[in-house]
């Protein structure tokens, strides 16, 4: 992905997965919303992590967790 954005001249990128928590649900119907959040932030954070001076990661939560997301630091 580096390569092709570097060929078109992009040097930064958001990266996200806007339906990541759809498909976790029903990849990971034991785990919890808040659960499957986690998951997802902490790869997301890994990914980045190696790339931290060209990609920047759009973390989720579930909107209906309420506190629970709140606090979970997701």
């Amino acid at each position: 992905m580096l390569e092709a954005h570097d060929a078109c001249g992009v040097t930064h990128a958001l990266v996200s997965d806007s339906f990541y928590m759809e498909s976790a649900a029903a990849a990971l119907p034991a785990w919890s919303p808040t659960d499957r959040a986690r998951l997802y932030n902490d790869t997301l954070a890994v990914l980045v992590a190696r790339h931290p001076e060209r990609l920047f990661g759009v973390g989720c939560v579930d909107p209906f967790s309420g506190e629970a997301a709140a606090a979970s630091g997701c």
